[in-house]
């Protein structure tokens, strides 16, 4: 009599192994919230491994912009171009990917983002994101998204909000927070680059990367989900021979 009954529970259990598998990669418990900052990088390298994501330059290396009595103290920039510490139009960007695992942004914050006029600006100062991905900045949707230092900060693109935590109107200000800046779309990739403006020259379109906060939904392995399979099927069995006591 216990044979085929061990048998029946045998299939049973056997054949929801799919959906525990299917649940233990839905299970929203393995999401991790990341924030890059100007601490995670090195002067001097094109490249920073990030949990779900790296971050490389273009047009030169790292650096990080401490000008006294900014804040936060450092920037991301990368060197060389027409500002030594800023990501300008001489070709310089910032370039973060997520490859497979897409994520969601819930927070970038740009610095030295200056209004006209301060430091001989022609034009308030712009920083402009591609993303691939999404569609709030994909070129075949509404175009480049873009943040602008005019008046509180202007964001093209699909933000809470934007915060404009330092005046942009002194030499040391222009830091701007967007909230949720592309939904809650799924992003793979960034770029971060200067917005060119027509016959104003490279000091009306230069910013560093301050922070930036997503969060990535890492897949287990083939070898971890069949373990966490087993592991229930056990206790299910477990729980099958208590109850028949």
């Amino acid at each position: 009599m216990l044979r085929p009954l061990f048998l029946r529970k045998l299939r049973k259990y056997v054949a929801a192994l799919p959906a525990l598998a299917f649940g233990f990669v839905a299970n929203p418990a393995f999401s991790t919230i990341v924030t890059i900052d100007a601490g995670g990088v090195t002067t001097g390298a094109s490249t920073a491994s990030f949990v779900g994501g790296s971050l490389t330059t273009t047009g030169g290396t790292f650096t990080k912009s401490t000008t006294a009595g900014q804040q936060p103290s450092s920037v991301i920039g990368v060197k060389g171009g027409f500002l030594a510490n800023e990501v300008d139009v001489s070709g310089e960007k910032l370039s973060l990917n997520f490859g497979s695992n897409a994520v969601i942004v819930s927070e970038i914050t740009l610095g030295l983002l200056k209004r006209k006029g301060v430091d001989g600006n022609a034009n308030d100062e712009a920083a402009q994101l591609v993303t691939n991905g999404g569609t709030s900045c994909a070129s075949g949707a509404i175009g480049f998204c873009i943040l602008s230092a005019a008046g509180s900060g202007v964001w093209r693109g699909k933000p809470d909000g934007v915060d404009n935590l330092s005046p942009a109107n002194t030499g040391n200000g222009g830091i701007f927070k967007i909230t949720n800046p592309f939904g809650t779309e799924l992003i793979s990739s960034i770029q971060f680059l200067p917005w060119a403006i027509s016959g104003t020259g490279a000091a009306n379109s230069d910013f560093g990367l301050v922070s930036i906060t997503y969060t990535t939904t890492a897949i287990p392995e083939p070898g971890t989900l069949a373990l966490v399979s087993l592991g229930l099927l056990g206790l299910s069995f477990a729980g099958g021979r208590r109850a028949r006591r």
